[in-house]
């Protein structure tokens, strides 16, 4: 509970004083179906409250575990305990419980504190780290609330709301602004490998390519190989060799420090065949069918004892041709589009051939060109990159102005 001296007529009361939590309840998977239409009455059964993708429903046989809109919803267990949800009418699992709150509480006043630094902000704090992350009941009612008047909460709601419609304004313009610049990077890379980025003169029929460029097979200018299977059982937490396995890469990046295995002692030919040089680049093979969630290519900046694994594949550039000028080109649909025509699988794998890379057709002009191309995309890139972190600096701040909001309206210096 808060030392701030609140304003006349208001209190710090016991969250159990005032409101109540009913714990939902596991349902088994038999009696779940996921559709509602039957002779009989089914509910919405409430498991996850984001994903309205797979929804399942029950038939009314726990009354008390039903819910309304009016109600609201706590997460009990995992990495969001405390967060609470506006209702929806059904039956709660058991990592939810619902909230029911006496008549000297308005419903949206309740909402907003439990959203403020007084509660959530403590709340993910407390439970963060924690072994098993559980909001229970009893800690729940022993968190303080702070309780004016009813014609007060109604003031300050209104007052939350019209101040949070102005932020989400901002926000949804910001959020615009960071489609735009994806859009605009898109832009410049369609812009680079049509000429048009470097060349001046008017622009050529599209089936022809500009003056000294040509259509190349990937695997004419560049050795192409699979990554070696290694054995899991043999991975270290320290060794000589790192190990680059799928997970470590996304697209424009290889991430070292995600899931780190090493191997010490290795057949001097395993080495050979599968340490990365500076420059390489590497491509994954393997995701989801039809997703298009893999075939994200990076660039070995330095060589540090890089060894890559089974389901990547190595493209290493011959000298006349720029190993930054394919790591753009090979974001490209017109790299992805070909790949992807490879893919093969069963339902929910698809996997693309080293093949698949090696019969690409790409356009490339003289190296001194591929040069200056990757000079104008990094110029544009860098100044799209500011652009961006200036607005996520926005929307943190937005974030930030909210909170404050929040806790200046359960101070009582709101209104």
């Amino acid at each position: 509970m808060s030392s701030e001296i609140l304003p006349p007529n208001w209190s710090w009361v016991k969250l159990g004083d005032v409101v109540k939590g009913t714990q939902g309840v596991q349902i088994p998977k038999s009696k779940q179906v996921s559709d509602p239409r039957s002779n009989f009455q089914r509910y919405l059964y409430i498991s996850d409250f984001k994903n309205d993708n797979n929804l399942k429903f029950v038939e009314d046989i726990y009354p008390s575990k039903n819910v309304t809109e009016k109600d609201l919803i706590m997460v009990n267990t995992g990495a969001t305990a405390g967060q609470v949800l506006t209702g929806k009418t059904g039956v709660l699992s058991n990592n939810l419980f619902k909230i029911s709150y006496s008549e000297n509480l308005l419903r949206e006043f309740l909402l907003w504190f439990l959203r403020s630094p007084f509660f959530y902000g403590r709340v993910s704090v407390e439970l963060k780290g924690a072994a098993n992350e559980h909001m229970g009941h009893e800690k729940f009612y022993n968190y303080f609330i702070t309780l004016p008047p009813l014609p007060e909460q109604k003031k300050i709601v209104e007052k939350i709301e019209e101040l949070f419609s102005g932020l989400d304004s901002g926000v949804a313009s910001l959020k615009k602004a960071k489609v735009q610049i994806r859009l605009y990077r898109q832009s410049v890379l369609s812009a680079a490998f049509s000429g048009r980025l470097t060349q001046s003169a008017e622009r050529q029929a599209q089936s022809e390519l500009p003056k000294g460029w040509k259509w190349v097979k990937l695997g004419e200018v560049s050795e192409v190989m699979n990554g070696y299977a290694f054995k899991s059982g043999s991975f270290q937490l320290e060794g000589k060799y790192q190990v680059i396995k799928i997970g470590n890469l996304r697209p424009g990046i290889i991430r070292l420090n995600e899931k780190p295995a090493f191997i010490d002692e290795l057949e001097e030919q395993i080495v050979k065949r599968s340490l990365l040089k500076k420059d390489d680049l590497i491509i994954s093979l393997t995701g989801t069918r039809k997703k298009r969630d893999y075939g994200y290519v990076a660039m070995v900046t330095n060589q540090k004892n890089l060894l890559l694994n089974q389901r990547l594949a190595i493209i290493r550039l011959n000298k006349e041709y720029s190993s930054k000028y394919f790591l753009y080109l090979l974001r490209m649909n017109l790299f992805l589009d070909q790949f992807f025509r490879n893919e093969t699988g069963n339902v929910g794998q698809g996997n693309v051939g080293i093949n698949g890379i090696r019969e690409s057709i790409l356009p490339v002009p003289s190296l001194s060109q591929q040069t200056k191309i990757v000079e104008e995309i990094e110029k544009r890139f860098s100044e799209a990159d500011n652009l961006e972190k200036a607005i996520d600096d926005s929307l943190a701040k937005s974030e930030t102005l909210r909170q404050s909001i929040l806790k200046q309206a359960f101070e009582g210096k709101l209104v």
